[in-house]
């Protein structure tokens, strides 16, 4: 049983070409009504791996020409963010709210940043260091 062409999978298959001529690292996939970005990527902060592997960038834009315009876009900065390796996973990962960060609110950036701090701040600093610098 075949899957059915999309209407966009030629229009991706051209960004992927012009991906790889400019030596981006990543590709544009589609995954049903979905885009994500696929490409060797640092190890998530979670992960126990020590080297960049290849992964999905989540990000869950719609499959239309606008979403692939978008990705085409993101997909610019954040081979940009590779090369001058400022790639930063919690741009990427869920929140609370189950939305990326980089689309979430203010308060859900805060609250996804003090988890952040610490939860690294534990594995060198006992709890009062970390409830001191937190709250200065």
């Amino acid at each position: 049983m075949a899957v059915a062409d999309h209407p966009l999978d030629g229009a991706i298959e051209k960004v992927n070409q012009r991906f790889k001529a400019a030596q981006l690292g990543l590709q544009v996939e589609r995954r049903g009504q979905k885009l994500n970005l696929r490409g060797t990527l640092p190890p998530r902060p979670d992960s126990p791996r020590l080297r960049p592997h290849q992964q999905r960038i989540p990000l869950k834009i719609p499959a239309t020409k606008a979403g692939l315009k978008q990705i085409e876009q993101q997909a610019k900065v954040i081979a940009a963010d590779l090369i001058q390796q400022q790639f930063d996973w919690h741009h990427y990962t869920l929140s609370q709210g189950s939305k990326p960060l980089a689309s979430a609110e203010l308060a859900d950036k805060l609250v996804a940043f003090e988890h952040y701090y610490r939860h690294r701040a534990a594995a060198t600093s006992t709890g009062a260091a970390i409830n001191t610098t937190w709250d200065k």
